[in-house]
């Protein structure tokens, strides 16, 4: 009678461990999920920040065109360094257009186009600005 009950619970404490190490795997699992969606969620973030400093760029690139009274109105590719556009593992595409808006403005509209593995996203960036006349010194 002595070692039926001491096998008895010995079964039961078997099944108590089984069943700890199961739960213990699970969560480690849901541990890997979040740590993979997590690393996800950095990248994407990492690609967005990146387009919305390239579209800001480019329209600061556009405004020290048109300071130097070179802007005129129509459609610009990327006016800054090539090797920009390939960053944080992502590809990107600038596009500006610009538009005289009165005889005073231009409109500018950027968009910036990126693709990660088979994903594309894009954001459209706008800015006003006046019309400088460029003063010529004559020496």
């Amino acid at each position: 009678m002595i070692g039926r009950g001491f096998f008895r619970e010995e079964r039961g404490i078997l099944w108590v461990d089984a069943l700890m190490l199961a739960c213990i795997l699970a969560a480690m699992a849901g541990c890997m999920h979040m740590y993979r969606t997590s690393a996800q969620l950095r990248q994407e973030n990492a690609l967005q920040t990146t387009a919305i400093y390239l579209a800001e760029s480019e329209l600061d690139y556009l405004e020290a065109t048109e300071f130097e009274g070179n802007l005129h109105a129509g459609s610009y590719d990327w006016l800054g360094l090539p090797e920009d556009l390939a960053q944080h593992g992502g590809s990107y595409e600038v596009r500006a257009d610009v538009e005289e808006d009165g005889a005073a403005m231009w409109h500018a509209s950027v968009v910036v186009t990126w693709t990660f593995g088979s994903r594309s996203e894009s954001i459209r960036m706008e800015r006003l600005m006046r019309h400088e006349k460029k003063k010529r010194e004559t020496g």
